[in-house]
């Protein structure tokens, strides 16, 4: 995840994996990147959809602000997963798939929506 320490500054986390169970499964995330307090997760396998919400909502308990990058065996494909907070509206969570070879616009558009400015920074 070079692309957050290198190109956005983000700091580095060296923490061990974090571990949680969901119904009879336990995962583990590797922690990556942190910025104010958001911080970036690498999951090393593509669950399905209902598995991803499941692993989301768990972390969310522990991490209010985070994304988890889930790529497959190969690293061919990546599903970023984020959740979306307004005030005054539902939790969303949004998810981008990225395969290998593709233009990353798509990504980068949908990663801008959750974007804050140096000036935000502190807030």
């Amino acid at each position: 995840m070079d692309l957050f320490l290198d190109e956005l500054g983000w700091e580095q986390l060296r923490q061990p994996p974090y571990g949680f169970v969901v119904g009879d499964q336990e995962y583990f995330l590797d922690a990556l990147a942190e910025k104010r307090g958001v911080v970036v997760f690498h999951c090393a396998a593509l669950y399905d959809s209902a598995t991803r919400r499941k692993i989301e909502h768990q972390v969310a308990k522990s991490f209010r602000e985070h994304l988890i990058v889930y790529t497959n065996a190969e690293q061919t494909t990546q599903i970023w997963q984020w959740a979306r907070r307004e005030a005054g509206k539902p939790l969303v969570v949004r998810e981008q798939r990225f395969d290998k070879g593709q233009v990353g616009e798509a990504l980068v558009q949908r990663l801008a929506e959750s974007a804050f400015g140096i000036d935000e920074e502190e807030s």
